[in-house]
């Protein structure tokens, strides 16, 4: 019953050249652009020239010509190969959603803006000339907007997902279907998880050894971390006469779909980054989502407002199946 990715494979191919195009080659030219033209005004630069300036537009500080050419580098390739990179196995499983656009949009505007504001700001001060950071800022936030809404047009939008409704069991007569789980989050979201607990509690231990006056604050930092937590690492699922409830082991927060309001019931295969754009309690295009892993999912459909509910279940045939199965015994 779970659906595959159908999507033909020139248009996957695509999707990825022009995420590539935009997240990386973009950045990439920017970056040569900046540094070519900072190095044909080195020769006219004084020893140390201008690399901060104050709310109005003074100078406050001053460096040699290599600090904005190492910014230059650092920042319009760094920023993609952090954030844009990681992405490109997704994109060859067969992963989809608007969060690789985005982020291939964010560092194309990123890089290129930067790459121009840092060439300009050297650029300008070639023959003693002072610059002008309040005229180049407005320039790099106009550079960066055309370039990102441009990136985020290049890459070809998602192709709607491929989808099956999930069959009703067979009953006898006087049977009645319940299903129930528990679905926890997946390694790598524990692991986020640990870190943050484990960070936590260094904070409270610095801050009780540093005195009590920041101790309060962190205790209630720490409460907060374990409540969030607690709270999202694990669900349990539940589907009988009455519809669909999920809650989280502390109980809340909750999710009800009443059986009478379920119009469709879908098995789906989802990832979480690129779907949703993270794990958790997320909202995505008109559908809420608890989701706890990439891989297997009920979406239900409802009938009242036509709203989508996720939920990512490792068994999520049968789980669609026996919700199936209520939805037609109220329709």
């Amino acid at each position: 019953m779970n659906t595959t990715d159908r999507r033909p494979p020139e248009d996957s191919t695509r999707r990825i050249v022009a995420y590539v195009g935009v997240g990386l080659v973009v950045p990439l030219i920017s970056v040569l652009a900046s540094v070519i033209a900072q190095v044909i005004a080195w020769p006219r630069l004084p020893d140390r020239i201008a690399v901060h300036w104050n709310a109005s537009g003074e100078a406050n500080n001053f460096g040699s010509p290599w600090i904005p050419l190492v910014m230059t580098v650092v920042i319009g390739l760094g920023l993609p190969a952090l954030i844009v990179a990681p992405n490109l196995h997704p994109l060859r499983s067969g992963a989809r959603g608007p969060s690789f656009r985005l982020v291939a949009a964010i560092a194309a505007a990123t890089a290129a803006g930067v790459s121009y504001l840092l060439a300009a700001s050297v650029v300008t001060q070639t023959d003693g000339q002072a610059a002008r950071p309040g005229m180049m800022i407005l320039v790099m936030i106009a550079v960066a907007a055309v370039v990102g809404v441009l990136g985020w047009l290049v890459i070809p939008k998602d192709l709607p997902r491929e989808t099956r409704a999930a069959d009703p069991l067979r009953l006898g007569r006087g049977e009645k279907v319940v299903w129930i789980g528990t679905e926890t989050i997946s390694r790598w979201f524990a692991g986020i998880a640990i870190a943050a607990l484990i960070f936590s509690g260094v904070f409270v231990v610095g801050a009780a050894i540093g005195g009590t006056g920041g101790l309060v604050s962190a205790i209630v930092i720490v409460i907060a971390v374990v409540l969030v937590i607690a709270t999202s690492v694990a669900f349990h699922v539940r589907i009988d006469a009455d519809g669909l409830s999920v809650r989280s082991i502390l109980g809340v927060p909750r999710f009800h779909v009443p059986a009478d309001d379920i119009e469709r019931v879908d098995v789906i295969e989802i990832r979480a980054i690129g779907d949703f754009g993270g794990y958790g309690i997320r909202m995505r295009g008109g559908a809420l989502g608890v989701i706890l892993r990439s891989g297997p999912a009920v979406e239900v459909t409802r009938r009242s407002n036509g709203r989508r509910f996720v939920v990512t279940i490792g068994d999520a045939g049968t789980a669609a199946a026996a919700l199936a199965t209520v939805a037609t015994a109220q329709a």
